[in-house]
Protein backbone atom coordinates (compact mmCIF):
# COMPACT_ATOMS: atom_id res chain seq x y z
CA UNK A 1 0.00 0.00 0.00
CA UNK A 2 0.96 3.43 -0.89
CA UNK A 3 1.15 6.03 1.70
CA UNK A 4 0.19 9.42 -0.06
CA UNK A 5 0.51 11.75 2.76
CA UNK A 6 2.22 10.21 6.17
CA UNK A 7 3.09 11.80 9.71
CA UNK A 8 1.58 15.25 8.29
CA UNK A 9 1.27 17.49 11.83
CA UNK A 10 0.70 21.18 11.32
CA UNK A 11 -2.07 23.63 12.57
CA UNK A 12 -3.45 26.29 10.04
CA UNK A 13 -4.24 29.94 11.86
CA UNK A 14 -7.04 31.83 11.51
CA UNK A 15 -7.14 34.33 8.73
CA UNK A 16 -3.60 32.77 7.97
CA UNK A 17 -2.42 32.27 3.97
CA UNK A 18 -0.27 29.32 4.46
CA UNK A 19 1.52 28.09 1.03
CA UNK A 20 1.95 24.47 0.61
CA UNK A 21 4.61 23.55 -1.65
CA UNK A 22 6.51 20.63 -3.11
CA UNK A 23 7.10 18.69 -6.23
CA UNK A 24 4.70 16.33 -8.24
CA UNK A 25 3.52 13.49 -6.30
CA UNK A 26 4.69 15.19 -2.67
CA UNK A 27 1.27 14.76 -1.52
CA UNK A 28 0.01 18.14 -1.92
CA UNK A 29 -3.03 17.54 -3.44
CA UNK A 30 -4.10 14.24 -1.34
CA UNK A 31 -3.40 16.63 1.82
CA UNK A 32 -5.88 19.61 0.20
CA UNK A 33 -8.84 16.76 -0.13
CA UNK A 34 -8.27 15.23 3.38
CA UNK A 35 -8.28 19.03 4.79
CA UNK A 36 -11.64 19.01 2.35
CA UNK A 37 -13.48 16.21 4.02
CA UNK A 38 -13.29 14.77 0.53
CA UNK A 39 -10.91 12.14 1.27
CA UNK A 40 -11.11 10.07 4.41
CA UNK A 41 -7.52 9.91 6.70
CA UNK A 42 -6.72 6.03 7.75
CA UNK A 43 -4.76 7.25 10.63
CA UNK A 44 -5.35 10.89 12.87
CA UNK A 45 -8.22 13.23 12.15
CA UNK A 46 -8.63 16.77 10.24
CA UNK A 47 -9.98 19.37 12.59
CA UNK A 48 -11.71 22.47 11.84
CA UNK A 49 -11.97 24.67 15.06
CA UNK A 50 -12.04 21.64 16.82
CA UNK A 51 -14.52 19.46 15.52
CA UNK A 52 -13.41 16.75 13.05
CA UNK A 53 -14.38 17.85 9.80
CA UNK A 54 -16.37 14.51 8.71
CA UNK A 55 -18.67 15.79 11.43
CA UNK A 56 -19.61 18.79 9.80
CA UNK A 57 -22.29 18.48 7.23
CA UNK A 58 -20.37 19.78 3.75
CA UNK A 59 -22.75 23.17 3.78
CA UNK A 60 -21.59 24.00 6.97
CA UNK A 61 -18.00 24.11 6.85
CA UNK A 62 -17.29 27.13 5.10
CA UNK A 63 -15.04 25.50 2.65
CA UNK A 64 -14.35 26.58 -0.90
CA UNK A 65 -12.05 24.68 -3.15
CA UNK A 66 -10.47 25.73 -6.29
CA UNK A 67 -8.65 22.96 -8.47
CA UNK A 68 -6.10 23.60 -10.88
CA UNK A 69 -8.91 23.33 -13.39
CA UNK A 70 -11.52 25.55 -12.85
CA UNK A 71 -14.87 23.94 -12.70
CA UNK A 72 -17.60 26.16 -13.72
CA UNK A 73 -21.43 25.22 -14.28
CA UNK A 74 -21.04 24.15 -18.50
CA UNK A 75 -24.87 25.40 -18.77
CA UNK A 76 -24.76 28.28 -16.68
CA UNK A 77 -22.91 31.86 -18.14
CA UNK A 78 -20.04 33.97 -16.71
CA UNK A 79 -22.13 35.53 -15.13
CA UNK A 80 -24.61 33.18 -13.69
CA UNK A 81 -21.68 31.41 -12.46
CA UNK A 82 -19.98 34.22 -10.51
CA UNK A 83 -23.84 35.25 -9.17
CA UNK A 84 -24.41 32.02 -7.93
CA UNK A 85 -22.36 31.96 -4.47
CA UNK A 86 -24.61 35.81 -3.84
CA UNK A 87 -28.06 33.92 -4.83
CA UNK A 88 -27.68 31.48 -2.30
CA UNK A 89 -26.24 32.78 0.63
CA UNK A 90 -28.95 33.65 3.11
CA UNK A 91 -27.41 36.44 4.68
CA UNK A 92 -27.50 38.69 1.64
CA UNK A 93 -31.44 37.50 1.57
CA UNK A 94 -31.90 39.28 4.64
CA UNK A 95 -30.00 42.16 4.08
CA UNK A 96 -31.34 43.26 0.24
CA UNK A 97 -34.59 40.71 0.59
CA UNK A 98 -35.85 39.71 -3.02
CA UNK A 99 -36.89 41.08 -6.33
CA UNK A 100 -35.55 44.26 -8.11
CA UNK A 101 -33.82 44.93 -4.82
CA UNK A 102 -31.77 42.20 -4.88
CA UNK A 103 -31.21 41.82 -8.70
CA UNK A 104 -29.69 44.64 -8.79
CA UNK A 105 -27.43 43.97 -5.87
CA UNK A 106 -26.14 41.01 -7.43
CA UNK A 107 -25.88 42.48 -10.95
CA UNK A 108 -23.45 45.68 -9.29
CA UNK A 109 -21.71 43.07 -7.26
CA UNK A 110 -20.80 40.75 -10.29
CA UNK A 111 -20.28 43.48 -12.73
CA UNK A 112 -17.29 44.65 -10.36
CA UNK A 113 -15.48 41.50 -9.91
CA UNK A 114 -15.45 41.14 -13.60
CA UNK A 115 -14.09 44.10 -13.93
CA UNK A 116 -11.30 43.71 -11.25
CA UNK A 117 -10.72 39.80 -13.05
CA UNK A 118 -10.81 41.38 -16.98
CA UNK A 119 -13.54 39.24 -17.95
CA UNK A 120 -16.37 41.79 -18.41
CA UNK A 121 -16.79 41.36 -21.83
CA UNK A 122 -17.36 37.74 -21.09
CA UNK A 123 -20.47 37.83 -19.12
CA UNK A 124 -22.61 36.09 -21.24
CA UNK A 125 -20.29 33.57 -22.50
CA UNK A 126 -20.36 29.83 -21.66
CA UNK A 127 -17.37 27.99 -19.83
CA UNK A 128 -16.44 26.00 -22.93
CA UNK A 129 -16.21 29.49 -24.82
CA UNK A 130 -13.57 30.70 -22.40
CA UNK A 131 -9.85 30.36 -22.85
CA UNK A 132 -8.13 28.35 -19.44
CA UNK A 133 -7.32 32.06 -18.16
CA UNK A 134 -11.05 33.26 -18.19
CA UNK A 135 -12.32 30.24 -16.45
CA UNK A 136 -9.65 30.59 -14.04
CA UNK A 137 -10.44 33.86 -13.61
CA UNK A 138 -14.11 33.22 -13.33
CA UNK A 139 -13.28 30.76 -10.47
CA UNK A 140 -11.63 33.05 -8.12
CA UNK A 141 -13.79 35.79 -9.06
CA UNK A 142 -16.99 33.04 -7.93
CA UNK A 143 -14.51 32.31 -4.80
CA UNK A 144 -14.23 35.83 -3.67
CA UNK A 145 -18.07 36.14 -4.01
CA UNK A 146 -18.94 33.28 -2.13
CA UNK A 147 -17.03 34.79 1.35
CA UNK A 148 -15.67 31.24 2.53
CA UNK A 149 -14.49 31.00 5.66
CA UNK A 150 -11.87 28.58 4.76
CA UNK A 151 -10.51 28.86 0.83
CA UNK A 152 -8.61 26.09 -0.21
CA UNK A 153 -6.29 26.84 -3.48
CA UNK A 154 -5.00 23.44 -5.69
CA UNK A 155 -2.66 25.24 -8.20
CA UNK A 156 -5.04 27.54 -9.39
CA UNK A 157 -2.35 28.82 -11.72
CA UNK A 158 -0.18 26.58 -12.43
CA UNK A 159 -1.48 26.21 -16.46
CA UNK A 160 -1.64 29.89 -17.01
CA UNK A 161 0.91 32.15 -18.99
CA UNK A 162 3.53 34.11 -16.85
CA UNK A 163 1.91 37.61 -17.19
CA UNK A 164 -1.45 35.96 -15.95
CA UNK A 165 -0.15 34.47 -12.98
CA UNK A 166 1.24 37.33 -11.63
CA UNK A 167 -1.70 39.69 -11.65
CA UNK A 168 -3.56 36.66 -9.95
CA UNK A 169 -1.21 36.04 -7.56
CA UNK A 170 -1.77 39.90 -6.49
CA UNK A 171 -5.71 39.28 -6.40
CA UNK A 172 -5.16 35.97 -4.08
CA UNK A 173 -3.13 38.30 -1.84
CA UNK A 174 -6.61 41.15 -1.97
CA UNK A 175 -8.87 38.60 -1.56
CA UNK A 176 -7.63 37.09 1.68
CA UNK A 177 -7.38 40.18 3.07
CA UNK A 178 -10.44 41.21 1.86
CA UNK A 179 -12.56 38.25 2.82
CA UNK A 180 -10.35 37.81 5.94
CA UNK A 181 -10.70 34.20 4.98
CA UNK A 182 -8.18 31.44 5.98
CA UNK A 183 -6.51 30.35 2.73
CA UNK A 184 -4.29 27.31 2.17
CA UNK A 185 -2.75 27.37 -1.40
CA UNK A 186 -0.86 24.43 -2.90
CA UNK A 187 1.57 25.54 -5.54
CA UNK A 188 5.06 23.63 -6.99
CA UNK A 189 6.56 26.98 -7.66
CA UNK A 190 8.37 27.98 -4.51
CA UNK A 191 8.17 31.74 -5.70
CA UNK A 192 4.84 31.54 -5.92
CA UNK A 193 4.80 29.94 -2.29
CA UNK A 194 7.68 32.64 -0.88
CA UNK A 195 5.14 35.29 -2.30
CA UNK A 196 2.26 34.07 -1.28
CA UNK A 197 3.01 32.04 2.23
CA UNK A 198 2.68 33.87 5.61
CA UNK A 199 4.29 30.14 6.39
CA UNK A 200 5.16 28.24 4.03
CA UNK A 201 4.73 24.30 4.25
CA UNK A 202 6.90 22.21 2.07
CA UNK A 203 6.20 18.88 1.60
CA UNK A 204 8.27 15.52 -0.32
CA UNK A 205 7.50 11.91 -0.95
CA UNK A 206 4.25 12.32 1.60
CA UNK A 207 6.01 14.11 4.42
CA UNK A 208 5.85 17.35 6.17
CA UNK A 209 9.78 18.45 5.70
CA UNK A 210 9.47 21.75 6.93
CA UNK A 211 7.14 24.81 7.95
CA UNK A 212 8.05 28.03 8.66
CA UNK A 213 8.41 31.72 7.53
CA UNK A 214 9.95 31.97 3.80
CA UNK A 215 12.87 34.42 5.27
CA UNK A 216 13.46 30.89 7.64
CA UNK A 217 13.35 28.24 5.28
CA UNK A 218 15.87 29.62 2.86
CA UNK A 219 18.20 30.70 5.28
CA UNK A 220 17.78 27.92 7.91
CA UNK A 221 16.50 24.84 5.61
CA UNK A 222 15.93 21.17 7.60
CA UNK A 223 17.24 19.35 5.09
CA UNK A 224 19.59 19.11 2.23
CA UNK A 225 16.02 18.72 0.01
CA UNK A 226 14.50 21.92 1.52
CA UNK A 227 17.52 23.48 0.73
CA UNK A 228 18.16 22.43 -3.09
CA UNK A 229 14.10 23.16 -3.75
CA UNK A 230 14.25 27.00 -3.36
CA UNK A 231 16.90 29.32 -5.19
CA UNK A 232 17.66 29.64 -8.67
CA UNK A 233 19.57 28.30 -9.79
CA UNK A 234 19.85 25.18 -7.06
CA UNK A 235 22.28 25.29 -4.45
CA UNK A 236 25.38 24.08 -5.08
CA UNK A 237 26.36 20.80 -2.85
CA UNK A 238 29.73 19.73 -2.63
CA UNK A 239 30.29 16.08 -0.95
CA UNK A 240 33.12 15.99 1.30
CA UNK A 241 35.08 15.15 4.00
CA UNK A 242 35.87 16.86 8.14
CA UNK A 243 38.96 16.58 9.12
CA UNK A 244 40.75 18.73 12.26
CA UNK A 245 44.14 19.92 11.75
CA UNK A 246 46.16 22.33 14.01
CA UNK A 247 44.77 25.41 12.84
CA UNK A 248 41.27 24.37 13.14
CA UNK A 249 38.19 22.27 11.16
CA UNK A 250 38.56 21.89 7.49
CA UNK A 251 36.23 20.80 4.90
CA UNK A 252 38.32 18.55 1.74
CA UNK A 253 36.21 18.15 -1.09
CA UNK A 254 38.14 15.70 -3.92
CA UNK A 255 38.62 17.04 -7.30
CA UNK A 256 41.23 16.33 -9.68
CA UNK A 257 44.63 14.46 -8.57
CA UNK A 258 46.09 16.63 -6.07
CA UNK A 259 43.56 18.89 -6.05
CA UNK A 260 39.89 19.86 -4.80
CA UNK A 261 38.21 22.42 -2.54
CA UNK A 262 39.79 22.86 1.14
CA UNK A 263 36.96 24.79 3.44
CA UNK A 264 37.23 26.70 6.71
CA UNK A 265 34.39 24.49 8.96
CA UNK A 266 32.93 26.43 12.22
CA UNK A 267 34.72 24.96 15.38
CA UNK A 268 30.82 23.63 16.19
CA UNK A 269 30.99 21.47 14.06
CA UNK A 270 33.84 19.22 15.50
CA UNK A 271 31.29 16.48 16.22
CA UNK A 272 31.32 16.15 12.07
CA UNK A 273 35.27 15.27 12.32
CA UNK A 274 35.95 12.05 10.18
CA UNK A 275 32.47 11.45 8.14
CA UNK A 276 31.65 12.39 5.01
CA UNK A 277 29.73 16.02 5.16
CA UNK A 278 28.50 17.89 2.83
CA UNK A 279 28.56 21.64 1.75
CA UNK A 280 26.01 23.69 0.45
CA UNK A 281 26.49 26.67 -1.45
CA UNK A 282 24.18 29.05 -2.90
CA UNK A 283 25.18 30.52 -6.40
CA UNK A 284 24.72 34.13 -5.19
CA UNK A 285 27.45 33.61 -2.53
CA UNK A 286 30.06 32.42 -4.67
CA UNK A 287 31.76 35.30 -5.48
CA UNK A 288 34.03 36.07 -8.46
CA UNK A 289 36.93 38.37 -9.92
CA UNK A 290 39.00 38.44 -12.92
CA UNK A 291 42.03 36.78 -12.27
CA UNK A 292 45.13 38.89 -12.84
CA UNK A 293 48.23 37.99 -13.89
CA UNK A 294 50.66 36.54 -11.28
CA UNK A 295 47.23 35.23 -8.78
CA UNK A 296 47.99 35.26 -5.52
CA UNK A 297 49.07 32.34 -3.58
CA UNK A 298 46.60 29.66 -2.20
CA UNK A 299 43.58 31.72 -3.89
CA UNK A 300 40.62 29.28 -5.57
CA UNK A 301 40.67 29.32 -9.29
CA UNK A 302 38.17 27.84 -11.73
CA UNK A 303 37.66 27.44 -15.48
CA UNK A 304 34.46 28.88 -16.87
CA UNK A 305 32.70 26.24 -18.69
CA UNK A 306 29.36 28.12 -19.77
CA UNK A 307 27.56 31.35 -19.01
CA UNK A 308 23.94 31.89 -18.84
CA UNK A 309 22.63 35.10 -19.38
CA UNK A 310 19.06 36.06 -18.28
CA UNK A 311 18.06 39.64 -18.26
CA UNK A 312 20.16 41.68 -15.83
CA UNK A 313 21.82 38.27 -14.02
CA UNK A 314 24.36 35.84 -15.14
CA UNK A 315 24.74 32.11 -14.22
CA UNK A 316 28.02 30.66 -14.95
CA UNK A 317 29.18 27.13 -14.67
CA UNK A 318 32.88 26.53 -13.03
CA UNK A 319 35.18 24.05 -12.92
CA UNK A 320 36.97 24.25 -9.39
CA UNK A 321 39.97 21.26 -9.81
CA UNK A 322 37.24 18.89 -11.26
CA UNK A 323 34.24 20.27 -8.78
CA UNK A 324 31.17 21.91 -10.76
CA UNK A 325 30.00 24.81 -8.77
CA UNK A 326 27.36 27.58 -10.36
CA UNK A 327 27.88 31.53 -9.46
CA UNK A 328 25.39 33.63 -9.90
CA UNK A 329 26.12 37.38 -10.39
CA UNK A 330 25.40 40.54 -12.69
CA UNK A 331 25.51 40.96 -16.09
CA UNK A 332 27.89 44.20 -15.85
CA UNK A 333 30.24 43.13 -13.87
CA UNK A 334 33.88 43.06 -15.59
CA UNK A 335 34.36 39.33 -15.64
CA UNK A 336 35.16 36.96 -19.38
CA UNK A 337 33.05 34.47 -20.62
CA UNK A 338 35.71 31.87 -20.83
CA UNK A 339 39.05 31.47 -19.29
CA UNK A 340 39.68 31.16 -15.99
CA UNK A 341 38.67 33.32 -12.38
CA UNK A 342 39.21 33.86 -8.85
CA UNK A 343 36.86 32.63 -6.82
CA UNK A 344 35.84 33.32 -3.00
CA UNK A 345 33.57 31.67 -1.18
CA UNK A 346 31.41 33.58 1.51
CA UNK A 347 32.13 30.76 4.02
CA UNK A 348 30.33 32.38 6.83
CA UNK A 349 27.08 31.70 4.64
CA UNK A 350 27.63 27.53 3.78
CA UNK A 351 25.34 25.09 4.81
CA UNK A 352 26.37 21.90 6.45
CA UNK A 353 24.46 18.79 5.73
CA UNK A 354 25.26 15.07 6.63
CA UNK A 355 25.86 12.83 4.68
CA UNK A 356 23.78 9.90 5.20
CA UNK A 357 20.70 11.35 6.46
CA UNK A 358 20.68 14.99 4.54
CA UNK A 359 19.74 16.98 7.60
CA UNK A 360 21.35 20.26 8.56
CA UNK A 361 24.07 20.23 11.05
CA UNK A 362 25.06 23.16 13.24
Amino acid sequence: MISAVDAVDLTVNAGEMLAMVGPSGSGKTSLLRLIAGLEEPTRGQVLLDGTPVSAIHPAKRGIFMLFQDALLYPNLSVYDNLAMPLTLRQPFWKTFGTGRRRREMVRAQVEAIARRFQISERLDALPEQLSRGERQRTALGRAMLSRPEVLLLDEPLSNLEPELRFHLRLEIASLREETGATVIHVTHDPFEAFTLGDRVAVLHRGRLQQIDLPEHIYQEPANRFVAGFFGFPPMNFVSGLAKEAEDGLWFLAPGKPGAGIQLKMPSKLAAAVGHPVVAGIRPEHVNLEALPSGSAQGSIEASILRVEEFGPEAFRHLDISGVGIVARDNVGQNLPKTGRVRVRLDESRILWFDSKSSKRIG
